[in-house]
Parts: structure tokens; C-alpha cells; sequence
């Protein structure tokens, strides 16, 4: 066989054959920045586009004072944001979200490619279980499902089985 061909099947193969496989985030405590949620049953995690530079796909920061924790996923640059925020969060334990839809950082789905704003509403399941809040290493972990509601188009998702475990900036 002609090496020609074998450098041209070996290249072939690598670009086309070989798919990597979506691997959902364990629940994990360490600060590994893992984050994935499943949205309508379809898995969902930060990543960015081929080619672009992202450095913040996943981000977290917490606030001692206020117990205010902030964390944002994002997917194929601003195409899909995730924003996360808990008010009062001081130590391990069963929280909801910020559901203050006047402020910046309440909790929403909303992105470049997505087809509305979802945002958090009255009577959605609200849920978030901070598993680990150490602030002396800056990592925070937790599970969480809620409901968002599109804004415009009043279509609900359903955001399950989601995880995080993030080294986040303490203030």
C-alpha cells in the first residue's frame, strides 16, 4: 500500500470516523469545572466553537457577605447562556434561585441562538442543593432541576439532573 494512501486514510478516519463522545459530568466536590444539565431530556454542557476562543465557558462567584452565588454556562461562545444565581446561600443545603427577574444576574436561559428568554416563574420547580460551599479553597457543588418559562412564547423547559462542581472567585 502506498503510503500516500495510508496518510490519507489515517486523516480521514481521524476527521470523520472518530466522534467524541459527550461525557456528562459525574457529581463531583473537588473544583474539576464540570457543569451539565439536561434540558427536555437532551444533555446539555458549556463548550465553545471550534476556532474561538472562550475563556469563561464556565464561571462561578460568590459573594461571603450576601451569600450570593453566581454561575454562568455557556455553549459555542454567547449561542446558549445559562445563568445561575442563589441569594443567601452560607453553607450546604436545599436553596431555590434568584427568581428577581428586574436583576441582572437572576436566573435565565437566553443566547444568541436560543428562540426566547426563559426565565424562572411562579409555581416552576425551583431546586438547587448546594453539596459543598468551601470558600477557604473556592469551590462550590450542587445538583439542581428547575422550570423556565419563555418570556415571549410562554413554552416551558425543563431543566433536570443538573450538576456542578466549580472553583469560583470569592468577594
Amino acid at each position: 500500500m502506498n503510503i500516500h494512501r495510508l496518510v490519507v486514510a489515517v486523516v480521514f478516519i481521524c476527521a470523520f470516523g472518530c466522534k467524541e463522545k459527550e461525557v456528562y459530568p459525574a457529581e463531583t466536590q473537588q473544583g474539576l469545572n464540570t457543569f451539565g444539565v439536561k434540558i427536555d431530556g437532551k444533555k446539555w454542557h458549556p463548550n465553545q466553537k471550534l476556532g474561538i476562543i472562550v475563556p469563561d465557558r464556565l464561571s462561578g462567584e460568590y459573594h461571603k457577605q450576601d451569600g450570593i452565588l453566581g454561575v454562568t454556562a455557556t455553549r459555542d461562545g454567547n449561542d446558549e447562556i445559562i445563568v445561575l444565581t442563589i441569594v443567601g446561600a452560607t453553607k450546604p443545603g436545599n436553596y431555590t434561585f434568584n427568581s428577581d427577574s428586574s436583576r441582572s444576574t437572576s436566573t435565565h436561559l437566553g443566547g444568541n441562538e436560543v428562540d426566547d428568554e426563559y426565565r424562572l416563574f411562579p409555581g416552576g420547580i425551583n431546586e438547587v442543593n448546594i453539596t459543598k460551599l468551601d470558600t477557604i479553597n473556592k469551590v462550590v457543588a450542587g445538583t439542581f432541576k428547575i422550570q423556565l418559562k419563555g418570556v415571549k412564547n410562554q413554552t416551558i423547559k425543563n431543566l433536570t439532573d443538573g450538576v456542578f462542581d466549580i472553583k469560583c472567585q470569592t468577594y
